[in-house]
């Protein structure tokens, strides 16, 4: 599942898969806005069949913390 979740997030964010990690945020990516939050937890919900509540969406720092909900649903995302 890393390896989709990545690809969802390069795709999205237009940003190389080796350039992912947990600590990556709107603060350290330059083409990362409001709107690509909205599209990428829009493809994250469709691709892993998940909802994910408005609360937890806007609470969202980086992408460690998408991964740890992710994870807690029971999809194994790792991005060491």
């Amino acid at each position: 599942m890393s390896a989709k979740f990545k690809k969802i997030v390069s795709e999205v964010l237009g940003i190389p898969i080796s350039e992912i990690s947990a600590e990556t945020s709107p603060e350290n990516t330059p083409y990362w806005g409001s709107i690509e939050t909205l599209l990428l937890i829009s493809e994250i919900e469709e691709q892993f069949e998940v909802n994910l509540d408005i609360n937890d969406v806007a609470e969202i720092k980086n992408l460690g913390e998408i991964a740890n909900f992710l994870n807690k649903k029971g999809i194994n995302v790792d991005l060491k």
